[in-house]
């Protein structure tokens, strides 16, 4: 897969592939996201994979079930396949 940054015009992120699963044997694709304060993507959830997510600079909310968290910069969270986010 070619590398490269990818841009949403809708909620105003960035994402950044930095590793794909063909880099890696199918073990994971590693993903670097900007978000703008206060956006995010709508609920969803995936049936087969699990995301561990690390916040780099600022503070990140993620919404897991009903459950809110709020990640502080170099703490991460790891959320099990078939998770609501």
């Amino acid at each position: 897969m070619k590398k490269g940054v990818f841009e949403n015009a809708v909620i105003k992120d960035r994402v950044m592939l930095v590793e794909c699963s063909n880099d890696t044997g199918g073990a994971y694709t590693l993903l670097e996201v900007e978000l703008k304060s206060g956006r995010g993507n709508q609920f969803h959830y995936h049936t087969r994979l699990a995301k561990k997510f690390t916040a780099i600079k600022g503070e990140l909310a993620i919404a897991m079930g009903r459950r809110q968290l709020s990640l502080q910069a170099g703490k991460s969270v790891t959320v099990p396949a078939a998770s609501v986010l």
